[in-house]
């Protein structure tokens, strides 16, 4: 009894070039199971819990795979945030001592901040596309923003440099679709629902020179909130790498407090 070398040469356009023939990124055994025609999926068999294809780029005749329909893919991410930002501010001061009666006090400060942010949480499919995403997140946020002295008002306005520091916990629940384009590239749209904590862990004090008198005042707001937050994007798969994302979102705080926050842009994976 001898042993041949298996050669399946028809292979060789999957193996170069792999994304031959997809409209899709989505998971390769999701879509075998959404599939509606069996006989175009190459689908031979379903049960309860498996799915049984023929493969496109068999070894030899009659080359089956059996794969689970139920399937959960579990993930834990870092991802590190990083900018900068410039600020300016006008405000009118009244002053009797001058004609008008008014001066125009400006300002220009800068500053950076630097978020790492750790994520555990699961992919499970729910079929036709969509995917429920249940997470848990861990945030810090460090900002710094530079002080600053007013300039065009007697008063002579000054404040102090200040470091922001916040711990931030989130549990979220998104759920996303994914589908063709008419064109051949992929989408994937997404909602996101959420609680979160937060609790202030630098100081809450700015201090500061009026008149030339010294002066100290605390930021608005409590050092420890708790809160809730939606939020909504899309994102456009232009190549396996490079993806085009929008997205919105809004949150409401305990201590009565509102922010809203729109992203765009491009996003490249290495």
């Amino acid at each position: 009894m001898s042993l041949d070398r298996l050669w399946a040469d028809w292979r060789s356009d999957y193996v170069s070039h792999p994304d031959t023939g997809r409209t899709d990124r989505g998971c390769v055994l999701c879509n075998l199971v959404n599939a509606e025609d069996d006989a175009e999926a190459l689908v031979l068999e379903r049960t309860d819990h498996t799915i049984t294809v023929m493969n496109l780029y068999p070894y030899g005749s009659g080359h089956l795979m059996v794969a689970p329909i139920r399937h959960v893919a579990s993930f834990l991410d870092l991802t590190l945030w990083g900018g900068a930002s410039t600020n300016s501010s006008t405000r009118a001061v009244a002053n009797n001592l001058v004609p008008t009666g008014l001066e125009s006090a400006t300002a220009s400060y800068s500053g950076t901040f630097f978020t790492p942010e750790i994520a555990y949480g699961w992919h499970i499919q729910l079929g036709d596309g969509v995917v429920l995403i249940p997470a848990a997140r861990l945030r810090y946020v460090a900002g710094w923003f530079g002080g600053y002295t007013e300039t065009g008002s007697m008063q002579g306005l000054t404040v102090g440099s200040r470091t922001v520091q916040d711990l931030e916990e989130r549990l979220e629940a998104m759920v996303s679709k994914s589908g063709p384009t008419p064109w051949g590239a992929a989408i994937e749209a997404h909602a996101t629902l959420g609680v979160l904590g937060l609790e202030r862990v630098g100081g809450n004090n700015v201090s500061s020179t009026l008149i030339g008198v010294p002066l100290s005042f605390a930021v608005p707001g409590q050092s420890d909130v708790f809160g809730g937050y939606v939020g909504t994007g899309l994102d456009l798969h232009v190549t396996p790498s490079t993806t085009v994302f929008s997205s919105a979102d809004f949150t409401v705080y305990s201590d009565k407090s509102r922010t809203g926050m729109a992203r765009g842009g491009v996003r490249v994976s290495f």
